[in-house]
């Protein structure tokens, strides 16, 4: 499991924030404290940041397939 965060309405639509490489889910915090009214923020470290530790395959697509199944986990409402 990555770590992450999640703050705010979890009643709303929820936000999924990903990070730019060698940044952490806190770069989110200022415009995550700006929609926590209307929106479930989640907010995820991605595979070797923040406090998510590296994966052994570090591509790519097996970072998008951690956090899809990640967000799976989570049993988040994906809406289209």
């Amino acid at each position: 499991m990555l770590s992450f965060t999640r703050q705010g309405n979890q009643e709303g639509p929820t936000l999924v924030f990903m990070h730019y490489i060698g940044g952490s889910a806190n770069n989110w915090t200022p415009v995550i404290n700006n929609l926590i009214h209307d929106y479930d923020c989640i907010a995820f470290d991605m595979p070797g940041f923040g406090n998510s530790g590296a994966l052994e395959d570090m591509s790519i697509q097996s970072q998008a397939k951690t956090l899809w199944e990640n967000i799976l986990d989570l049993k988040i409402k994906i809406r289209s």
